[in-house]
């Protein structure tokens, strides 16, 4: 297994070029085929919105979207010029009233997802709605990358978040070319050591097996609860490993055995300090 198809959703010029250097250097990794996508956000339709005034506004709006989307496509080419992979570019569904189905359209046929962190001072939700649509809709594994921060390296130490879950195995079945290749792949969880927890722990070990059948180099790490959140523990345990990416699976219904409830989820999405690959 590898990544062969990677969907790289932008959307907004002002992170553009980070996302695509990192996006670039995901699809290097793996020779990869990249999809850079552009679609703009629908339109809020109200029973007014075809007067004569609101028709001259949404034609201003409309041109507003095509120049963002004719500045993130000059990015992503010049991005791409140089690289060896294989790209291309997609303006899909850019100024339908619905967008959404053309979201999941392009997203269903990759291998991986790439998005980016909502600027925290610029309408956050709606990015964060799209990552958690993506997630929970697509089917595909999510890697999120911080609004801030430079980050040289995907994929060389990586910290997974278990849970014993359905989420949480198929996030680490759907990071293994990440993990097949890494320098160190830490298996995390946390809970107090009982009955109650003896199923994490055993399936902690069994994931660390077949991991290591696949040749990854894996340990297996344990915390006991403390004081704060189990998302900002395993925030806290990526950046004392130097951790590059956490992986981990998302917006899990399972109040008793889910690493990253759906609250936790968002959390971890508005404080994430490196890149996190989400899956469901």
């Amino acid at each position: 297994m590898t990544y062969k198809t990677i969907t790289l959703s932008l959307k907004h010029p002002e992170n553009a070029e980070r996302l695509c250097a990192y996006a670039a250097m995901v699809a290097r990794k793996f020779n990869a085929h990249l999809i850079g996508v552009h679609t703009a956000p629908s339109f809020d339709a109200i029973p007014t919105m075809f007067s004569v005034a609101n028709i001259e506004q949404m034609t201003s709006v409309v041109e507003r979207r095509k120049e963002t989307s004719k500045q993130i496509k000059a990015i992503f080419e010049r991005t791409v010029a140089a690289e060896d992979f294989v790209s291309e570019w997609r303006e899909a569904g850019a100024y339908d009233f619905n967008p959404d189905q053309q979201y999941t359209a392009d997203w269903i046929g990759a291998d991986l997802i790439i998005m980016g962190q909502s600027n925290p001072d610029r309408a956050p939700r709606t990015q964060q709605n799209l990552i958690e649509k993506a997630v929970m809709n697509s089917g595909r594994p999510v890697l999120v990358l911080p609004y801030a921060g430079t980050f040289e390296t995907v994929g060389e130490n990586i910290l997974l978040g278990w849970s014993g879950t359905r989420e949480s195995s198929r996030a680490a079945h759907d990071a293994l070319p990440f993990i097949r290749d890494a320098k160190d792949t830490q298996i995390f969880w946390v809970g107090k050591q009982n009955e109650k927890t003896r199923y994490i722990e055993q399936t902690a070990e069994q994931i660390a097996l077949g991991l290591d059948r696949h040749g990854a180099r894996v340990t297996v790490t344990h915390r006991e609860p403390g004081s704060i959140s189990i998302g900002d523990e395993l925030l806290n345990e990526a950046s004392d490993m130097g951790a590059d990416l956490i992986v981990t699976g998302g917006f899990g219904h399972s109040r008793v055995y889910d690493f990253v409830l759906g609250a936790t989820s968002n959390h971890i999405l508005k404080t994430m300090t490196v890149p996190i690959l989400l899956a469901h």
